[in-house]
Order: C-alpha cells, then sequence, then structure tokens
C-alpha cells in the first residue's frame, strides 16, 4: 500500500502544506470550517488540521471527478484519534440526491465489534455500510493509515499498509451529482 504516487491520477490530494488546498491536477481546494492546522505524524507544524469530533470539517466544491461510479478508485488518509467514537473521515455527496459515499473510521454497532474502517454508500433510499475486521492494537494519539480500494466489486481494507479485511459492493459510488 505505501509507495509513490502520481499526482496526477489523485482526486483530489491534500498534502495539508499550511492549507486546505488540493494539490491534484483536479484544484478543488476546500473551505476550512473550524477545524484547525496543527502538528502532522513527523511533528511538523501547520502540516495537518485538527477536528473537534463534530462539526468542525473542510468541505470542497461539488465535482465530477468524485463519482466514481462502478469503477476501481482508492481512498486513504492519515488520522490520529483522541477517543474512540464513530469518525467520519472523508465523504462526498447528497443523501436527498441518492448518492452520497464516505470513508469511516472508529466504531458503530453497525459496522461491528470493536475498531473497524467503514465505508460506505447511500443509494436506493438506504445506507449501506461495508466493513473491515476487527483493527487491534491502535493507541489513541497515535497516527495510523487507513485506507480502502475498490477492484471490480471487491474493498479491500487497509491499516497502516496492511490488508485489514474485504467486502463486496454491488453499489456505485456516487457524488449525487
Amino acid at each position: 500500500m505505501f509507495g509513490q504516487l502520481s499526482s496526477a491520477r489523485l482526486v483530489p490530494w491534500y498534502p495539508f502544506n499550511g492549507n486546505a488546498n488540493d494539490a491534484s491536477t483536479t484544484i478543488n481546494h476546500a473551505t476550512t470550517h473550524g477545524a484547525t492546522l496543527t502538528t502532522d505524524r513527523f511533528n511538523n507544524s501547520s502540516q495537518a488540521y485538527l477536528f473537534n469530533g463534530s462539526s468542525d470539517r473542510l468541505q470542497a466544491p461539488e465535482n465530477d471527478a468524485y463519482d466514481f461510479g462502478d469503477g476501481n478508485f482508492s481512498i486513504t488518509s492519515w488520522v490520529s484519534l483522541n477517543e474512540i467514537k464513530t469518525a467520519r473521515i472523508v465523504s462526498a455527496g447528497h443523501k436527498t440526491d441518492n448518492g452520497i459515499w464516505g470513508l469511516g473510521f472508529g466504531t458503530h454497532p453497525v459496522w461491528g465489534s470493536g475498531l473497524r474502517i467503514n465505508y460506505f454508500v447511500y443509494s436506493g433510499g438506504a445506507y449501506h455500510d461495508f466493513s473491515s475486521d476487527e483493527i487491534t492494537g491502535y493507541t489513541l494519539g497515535r497516527w495510523a493509515m487507513v485506507g480502502i480500494t475498490k477492484t471490480g466489486n471487491t474493498l479491500t481494507f487497509y491499516f497502516n499498509g496492511k490488508k485489514a479485511g474485504t467486502a463486496t459492493i454491488e453499489f456505485v459510488s456516487n457524488a449525487g451529482r
């Protein structure tokens, strides 16, 4: 899972270099709503964002690039949690438009017991959740990489670069545009 990335294929890419600008060719800059710059996993100041766990967010304009349809894609993020609860890391779309997807990390009764990575879509008037195997060994306040890849109808979950389970998905991942 770790390796060199081609920024030409990233949609979007937020390296958090002191701002929420998209460094991909999409150039879909985000606006901060309450989130504040903080120290990243390498102890570099103003290279990560701190969220309050409820209303803080980064919001990017709608973009057709977030409509993955039934195609292949991957989503990764570095996270450091101060408490274990239901946490949405990234999402796109609108429930009212019958098209939303998102990546989460935490706990939720629908996801299964224990700490898990979750991917969800809203389609056909309902949420559909897909979760990793239980994640063990995470320490609060430590940075971890969480991610998913979708190839064909298979979601593969990753925790710190290691496979953390798979799930079969039969729904498109659109952002309701």
